[in-house]
């Protein structure tokens, strides 16, 4: 009997548990696994390749504004005097109103600042206009006549907004920090 038990034994363990291929029965049926493991493996690295660059082209869009900020930028330049000097330094937008801040430099030489909200509605066909303009907080301020922007939606507005295409790159933001304002 201690003569039957070794090969018994070889037996058992040479046979594989019923249901599982070896490599050599995969082998002699012509199945290659390395070549299964080598095209998951590509087919991996691929996607994460594609999803890195995707991301990648994603980070270094530019960042850009709404449309309220675009036609918000263009009442401000075309009443600028010199708008060629014309800087936006910040922007907070919400759905129907803008408020950023503006430089130029004037006649004089002087850089100026000015805050300014841009606040737009809906009419009875939910066409958006420009409502209102607030400059400085004081109702002073020659942007901020009715009149004027009567004048400006019915030339500019929102309706010409798909003929007339501004810039919509948003500002950058300013810096916490006094000592980051230097050029």
């Amino acid at each position: 009997m201690t003569d039957t038990q070794p090969e018994a034994q070889s037996a058992t363990t040479a046979q594989p548990a019923a249901g599982k291929k070896t490599k050599a029965d995969m082998a002699a049926m012509g199945v290659r696994v390395e070549a299964k493991k080598s095209k998951t493996k590509l087919y991996i690295g691929g996607g994460v390749g594609f999803l890195f660059i995707l991301i990648l082209i994603w980070g270094l869009q530019p960042n850009k504004g709404s449309p309220n900020f675009g036609l918000c930028k263009t009442y401000v330049e075309l009443s600028v005097p010199y708008p060629e000097t014309l800087r936006f330094l910040d922007l907070f937008e919400r759905k129907l109103f803008v408020r950023m801040q503006y430089s130029y430099v004037d006649s004089y030489g002087q850089t100026i600042f000015f805050p300014i909200v841009c606040q737009f509605a809906r009419d009875e066909n939910g066409v958006k206009y420009l409502e209102s303009v607030n400059v400085n907080r004081d109702k002073s301020h020659p942007l901020e006549e009715q009149e004027r922007i009567d004048n400006f939606n019915k030339t500019m507005g929102v309706g010409l907004y798909d003929k007339y295409k501004p810039s919509l790159l948003r500002p950058p933001k300013l810096p916490k920090n006094i000592a980051n304002y230097k050029k």
